[in-house]
């Protein structure tokens, strides 16, 4: 008997509750890990939604810095807007060799599902890319210009009022931060879209005003979404995700200049750059715009009113001398330069130009004015240049840089056929630092013959009203500010900075975001 005893008992502790629950728990994980396989694919769909996203906002930064950096230029700043927008797509900067671009993402043809139904059966019919190409919103089609939800828009960005958008239900593109209107061209608006405004009216596909992609299908993450009841709703399963990107530049002040380029470089006249020649901030905002100004340059090198003793500094001319003894010869192999003066250039390694060439210093002997350099640097070709060329530095300048002085020389005062970016500085602490920079043009008196001028000479100076110059002049900073400037000295020349008048101006991004 007793066996049978042990028998039944095994035979219930075979069938008991506790295999129950083993069964139980594999269906948990089978339940769980089909949830995991979802989130996973949605997960998937996100990140490719993210990345196609990034790709629009950078596109669309680069889009309203550039648009508003042509505002004073003879380019278009709406057309160039729209085609830095469309190189950023594509995959050679060519759009006449072939029609292949990367695009902002996929354009899928989903076949429609079943309505009300979990349906899993949806196919692709057929994919492309979507490349956005925006439109101008300049009121030629669809006036008037510059309607909120376009495109593209110019007029003024304030800082100080609310930022964001789809507040107002009349026009979900109204912003408190940006008007429009006559005049009103300082800032730089651009939207990119993948997004279908499933109301009446559709403020994204207005021609000559908006544009906009569709949706961002789902690929592989539809399963978790049901597709919709009613006729026109918006599902993410069988629509996709809506995301755009919005980015606005703004004109502010440049905080550094870059050099002006040699001829071989920007052909045919080179890149207007930093002059060589800065005047003081009272001086500057004491010129009238648009006027020449006649003063006198000492021999010294120091710029002053006419009328008005020498003792008084107006400005100063900086960094540059002149070939001396004999010039330098045209082969890379000569690499000794020997120059009038070394006044006024920083410590070694810095580049100059002589000409069409730059030149890399590497050393300088302040006793001989003798110069080590490596010749036709950036792709510039050595030259002979004869004692008397001019040598400039060719780097940045930058806000809270010192000013470092040279004396006049006697050809520095050709006629000016373009605009320099002329450093304007004050008294810091006892140093002559740069606080900005304004657009001046310079040229010698009609009865003054040059060269050589005779000391005091006579010269001309005309300041220019404020203007964005389509290049070399930015709203940031060329490098870090130096660390061994004390932070009183840096927050008085950017609070010096802002008492120029009429300053150089130059784009800086001031929102970018999306949704």
């Amino acid at each position: 008997m007793i066996p049978w005893v042990i028998l039944a008992n095994e035979k219930r502790r075979v069938s008991g509750p506790g295999v129950r629950r083993h069964g139980m728990i594999t269906v948990f994980l089978a339940v769980v890990v089909l949830i995991l396989l979802a989130v996973a694919a949605f997960v998937t769909d996100l990140a490719l939604t993210k990345v196609v996203h990034r790709g629009m906002q950078s596109a669309s930064d680069t889009a309203s810095l550039e648009g508003l950096r042509f505002r004073d230029s003879a380019v278009d700043e709406r057309a160039a807007a729209s085609l830095i927008v469309r190189q950023s797509f594509d995959d050679d900067f060519d759009f006449a060799s072939d029609a292949f671009n990367y695009g902002a993402g996929p354009v899928v043809n989903i076949v429609p599902g079943v309505a009300g139904t979990a349906d899993l059966g949806q196919a692709i019919g057929g994919y492309s890319f979507y490349d956005p190409i925006l439109e101008v919103n300049d009121g030629t089609v669809n006036p008037p210009a510059d309607r909120p939800e376009g495109d593209m828009l110019a007029g003024l960005y304030d800082g100080a009022a609310r930022h964001d958008e789809g507040y107002n239900p009349a026009n979900p593109y109204l912003r408190d931060d940006f008007m429009t209107g006559p005049g009103l061209n300082n800032s730089f608006l651009v939207r990119i879209r993948r997004t279908s405004d499933r109301a009446v009216p559709d403020f994204n596909n207005i021609p000559g005003v908006s544009s906009s992609g569709p949706e961002m299908p789902l690929l592989f993450g539809r399963a978790i979404f049901m597709t919709p009841t009613a006729p026109g709703a918006y599902n993410p399963r069988e629509h996709g995700l809506s995301f755009r990107s919005t980015s606005i530049a703004d004109a502010e002040p440049v905080l550094s200049a870059g050099p002006v380029a040699p001829s071989s470089i920007a052909p045919p006249a080179g890149l207007d750059g930093v002059a060589y020649y800065g005047l003081t901030l009272e001086f500057w905002n004491a010129l009238t715009p648009n006027v020449w100004q006649s003063v006198f340059v000492t021999a010294s090198g120091e710029i002053s009113e006419v009328g008005l003793t020498a003792t008084i500094r107006d400005g100063q001319f900086i960094r540059r001398t002149e070939v001396d003894a004999g010039g330098i010869g045209g082969l890379p192999g000569d690499t000794l330069l020997t120059v009038l003066s070394s006044e006024g250039f920083p410590a070694v390694p810095f580049k100059a130009r002589i000409d069409d060439e730059l030149l890399l210093v590497t050393a300088v002997n302040m006793g001989t004015n003798e110069w080590t350099v490596q010749r036709g640097i950036n792709g510039t070709i050595p030259a002979l240049h004869v004692a008397g060329s001019l040598v400039h530095l060719h780097e940045a300048a930058k806000v809270t840089d010192p000013l470092l002085s040279s004396p006049a020389l006697d050809n520095g005062f050709g006629t000016s056929s373009s605009p320099d970016f002329v450093p304007v500085f004050a008294d810091i602490s006892g140093v002559e630092r740069i606080v900005g920079f304004g657009g001046a043009m310079i040229r010698p008196a009609a009865a003054q013959t040059l060269p050589p001028p005779v000391y005091p000479a006579a010269v001309e100076i005309m300041r220019l009203d404020s203007f964005i110059p389509s290049r070399n002049a930015m709203a940031h900073l060329a490098d870090p500010v130096d660390a061994a400037i004390a932070n009183v000295d840096i927050e008085t020349a950017f609070a010096s900075r802002r008492l120029i008048g009429g300053p150089l101006l130059a784009p800086a991004l001031v929102r970018s975001y999306g949704e």
